[in-house]
């Protein structure tokens, strides 16, 4: 069971343009427009990882199963 609700996902794909109420239902609407608008804008977004500041060390005293 998670938290997300079904208005949580009508909320945001409605923010986005994507679903539409018509009729008494939600509907998928996804026209070029939209698509081109979100690619412009996720064009923008570029992300860059340092590699050095990337830091993994094991699990140096690992819980052990006790019996029952």
């Amino acid at each position: 069971m998670t938290a997300i609700r079904s208005d949580d996902i009508i909320n945001t794909l409605q923010s986005l343009n994507l679903i539409r109420y018509y009729k008494g239902q939600h509907i998928i609407s996804i026209s070029a427009k939209v698509i081109e608008e979100h690619m412009k804008s996720t064009s923008k977004t570029k992300w860059s990882i340092d590699p050095s500041k990337l830091h993994w060390t094991p699990l140096s005293n690992p819980l052990t199963r006790r019996p029952r």
